[in-house]
């Protein structure tokens, strides 16, 4: 499956990084030193199986990825999955 997702403007990390550890302002990757994450506009990042093919599928704005981390349910998300999906 393939999200929508903000990337920092300043240090490229995915916004569903900071939201797993619970929306800290700070970013969570132990090297990064972006202390207050900014979001860019919102972005499809792909993803890939075990076979390392790409999966086409979209998640849903504000679905669950895993364990309970939420993807962004903005309106420019929401809007952008919209745009994407529709037939």
């Amino acid at each position: 499956m393939a999200l929508i997702s903000h990337a920092c403007t300043i240090c490229g990390h995915p916004d569903f990084w900071r939201l797993e550890h619970r929306n800290q302002p700070q970013c969570p990757m132990a090297s990064c030193t972006c202390l207050r994450c900014t979001p860019g506009p919102p972005a499809v990042r792909s993803t890939y199986d075990q076979a390392g093919q790409k999966v086409e599928r979209i998640i849903k704005p504000g679905d669950v990825l895993h364990l309970g981390v939420p993807t962004c349910g903005c309106a420019k998300c929401k809007a952008l999955y919209e745009q994407l999906t529709a037939a």
